[in-house]
């Protein structure tokens, strides 16, 4: 029994799917179902079985998917620690996150680390999709990535910490007309937001999702005409009435916002956070830790994470 085919049958399980297992490994479909078969051999028993919905395991691999979670965890605290062990000062930390965290929030945070490491090498993965933040944090590719909270923390077995929050905002030229009626915080809805063309993030981010869900939980139907990366883009097409732009408020503050009218709609879409995500009982080195302290000073208490709003 080896661990890898520990680690696959785990996924397939947790997944209720050999494929998505397959993707989050960077792994054939063939390759999992042959490690799968080769588990089932050495166990002696079958493991699964096959629904239309994926997989569900059998009693025998229930209690195999139990030992294989604590197996698994107890090897990434393996892992943490020994790196940690051997190197006090990792010489890299590796963080996956929006390209709007990395041109708001993260200059003046890598300028105040480098102080502290000039030796550090920083990686930062650049990533659109939330999911793919993710899955990069559960299968231990990067330190920490930076999501916002609308994420389903627990199917990827991580810890999210909250260090920010932010509005959405619905932004538009200033002259934008809505068949003659002024609209502000006040009296914007829904429904006058549904009957204007709309400017929104990628389809495949989290917050793009957010909206989408809201308007179809309203049974509202919406026009999208444009959807693009960046609000400094969505920015500039509002500027030019191509029609409302909803984005985060995270990135008004560095832009340029003349002839746009921005207003706060939040209490129509949510609350947005942004905040640290880790795998849990992630052994956090003393760099990650200081990187963490500067990011949000908050989120540190005598050295370890607090566990405030944990979600």
């Amino acid at each position: 029994m080896l661990l890898y085919q520990l680690k696959s049958f785990y996924l397939a399980v947790k997944y209720n799917n050999i494929s998505k297992a397959a993707r989050v490994l960077n792994m054939s479909q063939s390759a999992i179902t042959h490690q799968l078969k080769a588990l089932e051999e050495t166990v002696g028993s079958k493991l699964y079985e096959r629904n239309p919905r994926g997989i569900t395991p059998t009693p025998i691999g229930k209690a195999l998917m139990k030992h294989s979670h604590e197996i698994l965890q107890k090897v990434n605290e393996m892992h943490d620690e020994l790196s940690y062990l051997k190197d006090l000062e990792a010489k890299i930390v590796t963080i996956v996150c929006h390209r709007g965290i990395c041109t708001y929030v993260l200059p003046e945070v890598i300028q105040k680390f480098r102080a502290l490491y000039p030796q550090c090498l920083l990686e930062i993965r650049n990533r659109f999709v939330d999911t793919v933040i993710l899955e990069l944090v559960a299968n231990g590719e990067v330190d920490l990535g930076i999501a916002t909270n609308w994420n389903d923390f627990k199917e990827f077995g991580l810890d999210f910490l909250p260090f920010v929050n932010h509005d959405i905002v619905l932004c538009m030229a200033k002259d934008y007309c809505f068949k003659g009626v002024d609209i502000d915080h006040y009296n914007v809805t829904l429904e006058t937001i549904a009957a204007e063309p709309l400017l929104l993030y990628e389809s495949q981010t989290a917050i793009s999702k957010r909206i989408k869900e809201i308007f179809k939980e309203n049974n509202l139907d919406i026009k999208v005409v444009l959807t693009m990366g960046g609000a400094a883009n969505l920015l500039k097409y509002a500027r030019i009435g191509l029609g409302l732009a909803l984005i985060s408020s995270l990135c008004i503050k560095d832009e340029n916002t003349d002839n746009i009218k921005i207003i706060p709609v939040s209490h129509l879409f949510g609350s947005l956070a942004y905040g640290i995500v880790l795998r849990k009982n992630r052994f956090l080195t003393k760099t990650l830790t200081d990187f963490i302290t500067i990011l949000s000073p908050d989120l540190i208490i005598n050295g370890d994470l607090t566990a405030l709003d944990r979600y």
